[in-house]
């Protein structure tokens, strides 16, 4: 097989691949979590890998996701708070929590009402920290 074919190969969506992996994750971040819908953006806003009910728009979620956690994260470093970990938006119908996933990307997850946040965060950085590590890959 060639260089660029096991490349290729890599990308893919089979169970081994970074895409089947990061499918994999986004699972089990959603059973761990219980998250209605949940996704990996880039830093850019464009879509990496999403698990969202039909009709949900993956493009949007990731791009109005990463311009607000780009926002977020300014005001972190202008007003001395250190580093972004999670943002969270609580909504009159459910919460929004981004989360950091390394250098390169967020993690976007929705809930109806209020979830338990201490226990979701901390869901949320281990799926975080599993999603960076195959990014890493790539």
């Amino acid at each position: 097989m060639e260089t660029s074919s096991k490349s290729a190969a890599k990308l893919q969506g089979n169970p081994g691949s970074v895409q089947g992996r990061l499918n994999q994750a986004l699972e089990d971040a959603i059973a761990q979590t219980q998250c209605n819908a949940i996704a990996v953006a880039r830093r850019d806003g464009l879509v990496v890998v999403h698990r969202l009910p039909p009709g949900g728009d993956p493009r949007l979620v990731a791009a109005i996701a990463a311009a607000t956690a780009g926002s977020s994260r300014k005001a972190a470093e202008e007003l001395g708070q250190g580093t972004l970990e999670h943002l969270v938006i609580e909504c009159s119908q459910g919460t929004i929590i981004v989360t950091e996933t390394g250098p390169r990307a967020i993690l976007v997850a929705l809930f109806a009402g209020r979830p338990d946040l201490a226990a979701v965060r901390g869901g949320l950085r281990e799926s975080a920290e599993r999603i960076e590590a195959i990014l890493e890959e790539v």
